[in-house]
């Protein structure tokens, strides 16, 4: 939602959004999931990484996480607002289909979904 802000799209009016990720493929190891327990706040933009993607791991020193290994058949709910990270993975491709799924208000009506 945030990085949609200037676009007009009716994603950037959502209250809350969740990412939807399904584990169709395994790998051999790594692809392991860390959840931290910290959310983005504006502050951390210092940790940005120039012309890359994501942020410098340091923006969760220090922070409590949650790892979680993925099989095949797994579906996983993120909330994006918090910091998370993928451990590099080898052997056959970790293969998996996300999408995001956003409401517009506490009733949960209604949602969009896209991925």
């Amino acid at each position: 939602m945030r990085d949609a802000q200037g676009t007009g799209l009716a994603l950037t009016d959502l209250a809350y959004q969740l990412s939807c990720v399904v584990c169709l493929q395994e790998c051999d190891a790594g692809g392991e999931l860390r959840m931290y327990r910290k959310p983005w706040e504006p502050v951390d933009e210092a940790y940005k990484i120039q012309d890359g993607l994501g942020y410098d791991e340091a923006v969760v020193d220090g922070y409590p996480c949650h790892e979680f290994t993925p099989q095949a058949g797994d579906i996983y709910l993120i909330n994006p607002t918090q910091y998370h990270s993928i451990e590099r993975v080898t052997g056959p491709d970790r293969l998996t289909m996300g999408f995001f799924m956003g409401f517009a208000d506490d009733a949960l009506n209604s949602a969009v979904v896209w991925g």
